[in-house]
């Protein structure tokens, strides 16, 4: 029944898109709020093929985006398999739940993951694909796996804004 209801939101999300930005919106974090997370502040961007795990405390922060593909876990079944490899009887599995922060001004790229107990302080950009794990500083670019931090955030946005014939895009409202 769960996953039914997830289709059916998930469809619901995808027609949203299909009327504009706002409208997506409302309806993802209205969704998203059901589903357990906690908003501090308004989202700009969340896509809808973006997957929030709901086993522990997410709380996302103001103007975040969260692009296409990305995970936000906050389980860890690997557990069990460690406890066995050093000779443990695991009767059931053990599990890891820790929950996920992402504050003000972020924007976590294409596909990243989060895992349990991952804290993006404030204006934190995370690459594509990379894999964050810990708590990474306020103004940090990370990139990678598994993710370093490359460069501080306002030094980047103030070299780029210096850089000639580059076109940038603003939407409209």
């Amino acid at each position: 029944m769960r996953r039914v209801v997830r289709l059916f939101f998930d469809q619901i999300t995808k027609l949203l898109w299909i009327m504009g930005r706002s409208p997506y919106m409302k309806g993802r974090k209205l969704y998203l709020e059901k589903c357990g997370v906690k908003f501090i502040g308004e989202p700009r961007f969340i896509h809808y093929s973006a997957r929030i795990d709901t086993s522990c405390n997410v709380e996302l922060g103001d103007k975040i985006v969260i692009s296409a593909n990305v995970f936000l876990l906050t389980h860890d079944y690997s557990l069990t398999t460690a406890q066995r490899a050093i000779g443990e009887d695991c009767a059931i599995d053990s599990a890891i739940f820790a929950p996920i922060r992402v504050k003000d001004n972020c924007f976590i790229g294409l596909g990243a993951i989060l895992l349990p107990g991952t804290i993006l302080g404030n204006n934190v950009i995370v690459g594509a694909g990379s894999v964050v794990r810990g708590e990474v500083a306020d103004d940090s670019i990370v990139i990678g796996n598994p993710a370093f931090v490359v460069k501080n955030t306002k030094q980047w946005a103030k070299d780029y804004n210096n850089k000639e014939n580059i076109k940038v895009h603003k939407d409209n409202k």
